[in-house]
């Protein structure tokens, strides 16, 4: 809800988990514009940018629904 206290916040993390996960498709499909020089950093670059997906997700969705109480 716009009103809401955490709206801003929200959105801000929605932005940066679509963007980080479109990253990591990018990395998934070895992209030659990242200009790595070995296969390894693929995998490297993929461990750092799956942990920073799955967290900017858990935010958003922590984020959206732990205001909600027992009746709704």
């Amino acid at each position: 809800m716009p009103w809401h206290n955490e709206w801003v916040n929200i959105i801000i993390y929605l932005v940066f988990a679509i963007y980080f996960w479109i990253e990591l498709i990018m990395i998934m499909c070895e992209n030659k514009n990242y200009d790595f020089a070995n296969v390894e950093d693929f995998y490297f670059m993929f461990v750092g940018t799956i942990g920073i997906c799955l967290s900017l997700t858990a935010t958003v969705v922590y984020l959206t629904f732990y205001s909600m109480n027992e009746k709704s």
